[in-house]
């Protein structure tokens, strides 16, 4: 099944390096990347954090989000971020619509994140 003009990358967030916990960095680069992408986090079905210290319960508690369909963490060193696209794409595939990937933020990076739709 081909995905090409059948997704398209919605909304990206970033936050700056803050010396702040690991979870507060990637949920402010989500926060921001729903806002860009004009959704709310009750839209989001598929959530796919990077697998440092953050994992999809934190979003779902954070955000409420009600219905997940899928998750998967990314906890592959610099191949992190270009798994998770592989996974969105397999999403995608499944039927999922809307989903986040979150990229690294450890302990006083920053973080990015990036909202898709199928």
């Amino acid at each position: 099944m081909s995905l090409r003009d059948k997704a398209a990358i919605t909304g990206i967030g970033e936050t700056a390096n803050s010396g702040r916990s690991v979870p507060s960095p990637q949920l402010g680069a989500l926060v921001r990347a729903i806002k860009g992408a004009g959704l709310h986090p009750s839209d989001i079905d598929v959530i796919i954090p990077y697998g440092s210290a953050v994992v999809a319960d934190d979003f779902v508690t954070n955000f409420g989000i009600p219905d997940l369909r899928f998750s998967a963490t990314t906890p592959l060193g610099g191949a992190s971020c270009v798994a998770a696209v592989q996974y969105a794409m397999g999403a995608m595939v499944a039927d999922a619509k809307i989903g986040l990937v979150s990229g690294y933020g450890d302990m006083g990076d920053g973080s990015v994140a990036m909202m898709w739709r199928g």
